[in-house]
């Protein structure tokens, strides 16, 4: 059996934790440091929410996930980065896999990827995402063609995939076998 890893889920504003702060320089700077004091303390990773309103639902300051992650990653050097989990619903995937292929590079290999198909209706009604709203079992499918589409382009150089949502043909990437 392996060693057990610790990770941390940073306050980002989605739980409403960062609401003891008014000033969003504060609340981004409360976030970046505790991902600091993560990697100093030794913990193995560190983990963002992909939502871009709080959960209450009420407007209060919510960090955008993949940003935030390579903030994050210029200001640690040891703790893995990952998200809970990105919604596959809020990026193209082709563009997703190159964000995290970047993030990758630019961590120095500390990326973690983790894509889901979205549940948050409020998130896809306010943002205007997938309308109207899918049902599970297509929000599903397209998590299935997303998937193919970024783990083709995390693989290969210049990737081709089709599909009835996603699609790519010639998309050219960073190769980060890792994250594929």
């Amino acid at each position: 059996m392996g060693r057990i890893r610790w990770g941390v889920v940073l306050p980002q504003g989605w739980r409403s934790d960062l609401t003891h702060l008014t000033d969003p320089v504060d609340q981004f700077e409360a976030m970046v440091g505790m991902a600091r004091e993560a990697d100093e303390l030794g913990y193995d990773s560190v983990w963002l929410y992909d939502h871009v309103h709080a959960v209450s639902g009420e407007p209060e300051t919510t960090f955008e996930c993949w940003t935030s992650l390579a903030a994050i990653a210029r200001e640690t050097s040891r703790v893995r980065l990952g998200q809970i989990v990105t919604c596959n619903s809020f990026r193209n995937p082709a563009l997703l896999a190159k964000m995290a292929a970047t993030l990758d590079v630019a961590s120095g290999g500390r990326a973690f990827l983790g894509l889901g198909a979205g549940w948050d209706q409020r998130e896809y009604d306010a943002y205007g995402f997938d309308q109207p709203y899918p049902s599970t079992g297509e929000r599903l499918t397209r998590l299935d063609e997303a998937a193919r589409v970024v783990t083709a382009m995390l693989r290969e150089p210049v990737a081709t995939v089709d599909g009835r949502y996603h699609w790519v043909r010639g998309a050219q990437n960073v190769v980060v076998p890792q994250l594929g």
